[in-house]
């Protein structure tokens, strides 16, 4: 599960390689950087997702945290799919698949954008 924080929304499904009804958690806007608390089960040493920046803008850098410690970063590619405020309709393939190691064993992860702003994240696993 996730607490949205600042600039953050997990309003709008997506329809990813034609299966309909996926969750993502967007992060930013055009003009703001996004951040959300990822609550994972108790013990967790690993993160994985897929990520994709907003269409045609610039790459988001996606920072991962674990006690206000960086953890981990990402740089999802732009994906034309990820626009406006309809369902987003994303193709994606292996190249936007991240993981990411905690470092230790956690049960929370700050994740924001930075560069870019706009990044949705979903298929979100913790092991």
């Amino acid at each position: 599960t996730w607490t949205l924080d600042s600039s953050a929304y997990d309003n709008i499904d997506a329809i990813v390689n034609g299966v309909s009804g996926v969750q993502v958690l967007k992060l930013g806007t055009a003009s703001k950087y996004g951040t959300a608390t990822l609550s994972l089960p108790a013990g967790s040493t690993q993160l994985s997702f897929y990520a994709v920046s907003w269409n045609n803008a610039t790459e988001a850098v996606l920072v991962f945290k674990v006690n206000g410690s960086i953890v981990g970063t990402a740089s999802p590619a732009a994906n034309s799919g990820l626009k406006g405020n309809t369902t987003y309709e994303l193709t994606v393939t292996e190249s936007d698949h991240f993981q990411i190691d905690l470092g230790s064993e956690t049960s929370t992860v700050t994740v924001e954008t930075t560069e870019g702003y706009r990044a949705a994240l979903f298929g979100i696993i913790a092991q």
